[in-house]
């Protein structure tokens, strides 16, 4: 088991070994086993509390993290009480924190404790002086005194059916509220205080809707409380908020209604108290904000959370398009036949609503609860003719759209319509307008399944890198040709690299022939290192006929890349700028006389030290470093061994130490590029996270084709960025895909990774589960919930424009 997991086990393993006394009886937390007494007292026949003649002085309290448990209930600590008694005057900020600091431990048996200590708590600000006065000395002995005369706290007792009571009274400055229990003597305990500072907006409610919000706040406060509580009482002194329960605005989205709404999922009775015996409360709704006490911002999304255990609805199957007469989805005017479904809970409501507004006949319900909510939810809507509005408060109403057709009339309008703008913009238009449920959603599917906006998407995929870890030389070489301006009968440089050394080998050709590439490879690479064991070229012509003969006579396996999959080139790729620019830089203007230049910078190149391995590629290969002209001229290091005379043993010893070191230096040097491959590997996913490909497509799948070949032409503006849809055959070896035209005609090459998208169909979207929702409720701020303009399918803005240029 070893010692990280022992505590967890020990624990399991106690709590198997007590499941049937917890959590009646006892509890367990690892090695400290409570066990839970009776409530009984034991009394004899007196009635005082039974005594053991064996120990006749036994206590009946303990104490506990600083309180004093007894069967009355928990008070302070007795020792604690004596200290804050016999504490002599403050005479620093120092002696004030350290009594505050103490008092602080005792504060939940104290009345106004922050508004009777403000007067110290003023003394530790930074900015204010030091000075005990009149008003400091009071607020010291009162909270002596308050101390001495703490009531006794006392758990709720869930079990009992005595009536626990929540007392609860409001002003400008905050909502006080006491929670207690009738014991079997009807006297009232106090379990908990509590008060709720108001904000300088919710200072300025009217009183009616101060007590409303001050108990809306009060039962949310303490709800963790409440549950399980038998006989929940609700004490207030504002006889007029039960007439605002019974009697809800019938304003839609009124704020009060919502506050009504948190209020009746807690099943209480509702008394009036007098103010004269709700002192209590009072108090403590009107003391000031207390040291570092900030106000809290009321957020009533719980109360949609809640709604959802009261009518959980099915999963919306059905939501939108059913039918479709091709793949070629997503215009009307091409005859495609699209419905959208209005069989959700939320639609057959809004037919009751329209039955209710029309004849005042409402359902039948099981519960006058349920009756009140159902006449509220109506109220929000208004019927004139045939056609039914929603109330939009100083809006104008909006337009509930109730049939399918007119709904998809709508979406093709404000979509295809008004220049195929994003999901932001299609949505901001339509809900000034109309209404319906599920609304959001429709407009989602709507613009993401658009043809047109799928196939000019600047939405670009990037695959993860794959490390390439050689363990030796010439175990994989790549092969490439550059296009250079013609000069001297030369227009190209075919280049070879290898991918542990980097060593390169090149030459200028006059033509882009298989022929002479199987010449420079035979000549250059094999006749000069030998086999290799994998060839890495493109699919150019030029690397078949001749070349894949070469390739089959010697055994040597040759991997072709996919079509504008440069990347997966990239060893010998990225090497191409640099040996063109040194070979220009090198010709001093004279850009005609580069063919005279080749060999000296593949030489060059080779002899330069990488920053991938560490060695220069020369080095990697002979085990020596290369004598340059300058070593000859100036007497360096690198001659310093090799003199004339030398015997022939000599030289062979020295030759031998040199070659020692080869096998060591080759390691080292796999390591470094691979730990090199891996941190740049970081750096991408990094860099690329949002557009990595996440997506394995399966055979059979709709996907979109990048449009490369016009990616770097000038008018490309335009032409589609993607082409299709077409159909997935299968997944190659190689992460390529294999596809197909609708008809079935299959493409003869493969198709890289990221030049895919998927295609999104109309046809498929009925297959769409969406998230369930509240009956009937739309988002009250759809801002919130919808993603910005920019960022849509649809939008083509010039940002994302030269973004992926």
């Amino acid at each position: 088991m070893g010692f990280t997991n022992s505590p967890a086990e020990f624990q399991k393993c106690m709590v198997f070994i007590l499941q049937h006394e917890i959590p009646m009886y006892a509890n367990i937390f690892i090695d400290d086993l409570p066990i839970k007494g009776a409530i009984s007292d034991y009394p004899d026949h007196d009635g005082n509390p039974e005594v053991m003649s064996a120990n006749p002085g036994i206590r009946r309290f303990i104490f506990i993290v600083g309180q004093k448990c007894t069967p009355e209930g928990r008070l302070p600590e007795p020792n604690k009480i004596e200290k804050i008694i016999n504490w002599p005057p403050l005479k620093t900020i120092r002696d004030v924190r350290a009594f505050m600091g103490l008092c602080g431990t005792v504060r939940i048996w104290i009345h106004n404790y922050s508004k009777m200590a403000r007067p110290l708590t003023e003394l530790t600000r930074h900015d204010t002086e030091f000075i005990w006065d009149e008003r400091r000395n009071d607020a010291f002995n009162a909270l002596k005194i308050a101390v001495t005369s703490a009531p006794a706290l006392r758990p709720i007792d869930y079990e009992s059916m005595n009536p626990v009571v929540l007392s609860v009274d409001s002003s400008k400055y905050a909502a006080g509220f006491i929670l207690s229990q009738y014991d079997d003597e009807k006297r009232k305990r106090p379990a908990r205080y509590g008060s709720i500072p108001m904000s300088e907006r919710e200072s300025r409610y009217s009183q009616p809707k101060l007590e409303l919000y001050g108990l809306y706040r009060a039962l949310r406060a303490y709800r963790l409380y409440l549950i399980g509580v038998k006989n929940l009482q609700v004490e207030v002194d504002a006889k007029y908020i039960k007439g605002m329960l019974n009697e809800p605005d019938l304003q839609p989205n009124a704020t009060i209604n919502r506050w009504i709404q948190g209020v009746l999922l807690f099943h209480f009775t509702l008394i009036h108290v007098p103010a004269e015996r709700h002192k209590g409360p009072d108090a403590l709704s009107r003391r000031e904000l207390g040291e570092d006490e900030e106000i809290e911002e009321d957020d009533d999304s719980w109360l949609d959370n809640i709604a959802l255990y009261t009518e959980v609805q099915e999963r919306h199957h059905n939501l939108l398009y059913k039918e479709v007469s091709s793949y070629w989805v997503g215009l009307l005017e091409q005859g495609a036949h699209v419905m959208i479904s209005t069989s959700s809970k939320q639609d057959k409501a809004l037919h009751q609503y329209m039955h209710f507004l029309r004849t005042l006949e409402t359902p039948v319900f099981t519960s006058s609860q349920e009756k009140r909510r159902f006449i509220r939810k109506a109220s929000r809507f208004l019927v004139r003719g045939d056609k039914m509005y929603r109330r939009n408060g100083q809006l104008p109403p909006l337009r509930v759209m109730l049939d399918a057709p007119a709904r998809l009339r709508i979406l093709v309008q404000a979509h295809e319509g008004l220049g195929h703008r994003g999901e932001y913009a299609v949505m901001q238009t339509i809900k000034e307008r109309f209404y319906w449920p599920h609304m959001w959603n429709d407009v989602h599917q709507h613009v993401k399944s658009c043809h047109e906006c799928q196939i000019r998407s600047t939405r670009k995929v990037e695959v993860p890198i794959t490390i390439s870890a050689p363990a030796t030389i010439f175990s994989k070489i790549y092969l490439d040709i550059m296009e250079m301006p013609k000069a001297k009968g030369f227009k190209y440089i075919i280049a070879a690299r290898d991918d542990l050394s980097r060593a390169s080998e090149g030459r200028a050709l006059h033509k882009k022939t298989a022929k002479l590439v199987a010449a420079f490879f035979f000549e250059q690479i094999l006749c000069r290192y030998g086999a290799v064991g994998e060839v890495v070229t493109d699919n150019g012509g030029e690397f078949k006929k001749a070349f894949q003969e070469l390739m089959r006579r010697y055994h040597l396996p040759q991997i072709r890349i996919s079509s504008y999959n440069s990347k997966a080139n990239g060893v010998v790729e990225r090497g191409h700028f640099i040996l063109r620019e040194s070979i220009i830089k090198a010709c001093q203007g004279k850009w005609e006389k580069w063919p005279n230049q080749v060999h000296h910078a593949f030489f060059t190149d080779r002899i330069t030290v990488s920053h991938a391995t560490g060695y220069s590629p020369y080095y990697l290969l002979y085990g020596v470093h290369p004598v340059l002209p300058f070593d000859l001229l100036e007497t360096s290091f690198m001659i310093e061994n090799f003199r004339a005379g030398m015997s022939t043993s000599d030289l062979l010893a020295l030759r031998i130490r040199q070659l020692q070191k080869k096998p060591e230096d080759i390691t080292r040097a796999a390591e470094v590029l691979k730990k090199s491959r891996l941190q740049s590997k970081q750096v991408f996913e990094r860099r690329y996270a949002k557009r990595l490909q996440k997506e394995v497509y399966n055979p059979g799948d709709l996907v979109l084709v990048r449009n490369s070949p016009i990616e770097k032409s000038a008018d490309r503006k335009h032409q589609p960025r993607y082409l299709g849809p077409y159909q997935i055959l299968r997944r190659t070896k190689g992460g390529s895909y294999a596809l197909a035209e609708l008809d079935g005609a299959v493409w003869r090459q493969g198709v890289a990774a990221f030049r895919l998208l998927p295609y999104v169909s109309r046809k498929d979207i009925e297959n769409i589960n969406l998230e369930e929702d509240v009956e009937g409720e739309e988002s009250e701020d759809d801002e919130k919930d919808v993603k910005s303009s920019s960022e849509m399918m649809g939008e083509d803005t010039a940002e994302k424009d030269s973004e992926e240029d």
